[in-house]
């Protein structure tokens, strides 16, 4: 395997991984009574996942995080991400929030959930679209 087949298989890893956290999302909000924090927590996972094998496909190093801000602004540098910073920036708090017990329990609407769910999606496809072009 060539180094360039190499970086390809590794970024499709990421992709890989993305997609297992955006289907458990999906079959978590599908239960009548959900665990929202838990599936908050993977539309975020997802999209994390995606930017990292965007970065893995580009060879931009990045610290190990979970902050979709510091994810998305060096993803920036190799692909414009429009329109989706705002919207990106929006599940960044399902990264921890969701994800330890606090002193106050986090409880997120359904409907919040369904939203960071629909959100992520959307963001996906557009990366999707953007990386058919290249790769």
């Amino acid at each position: 395997m060539n180094p360039s087949e190499f970086i390809k298989k590794k970024a499709a890893e990421w992709f890989t991984k993305a997609e297992s956290d955006l289907r458990t999302a999906e079959i978590l909000l599908a239960d009548p009574d959900p665990p929202t924090d838990t599936a908050s927590y993977h539309c975020q996972q997802s999209l994390e996942k995606y930017l990292k094998g965007i970065l893995t496909f580009y060879q931009i190093d990045f610290i190990k995080s979970h902050d979709l801000d510091y994810l998305s602004k060096l993803v920036s540098q190799k692909l414009d991400l429009g329109n989706y910073l705002e919207a990106i920036l929006s599940l960044n708090k399902y990264a921890i929030e969701a994800r330890y017990p606090s002193d106050i329990p986090i409880f997120y609407p359904v409907e919040e959930a369904k939203k960071a769910l629909e959100t992520a999606k959307e963001i996906i496809r557009f990366i999707k679209t953007k990386l058919a072009r290249l790769i």
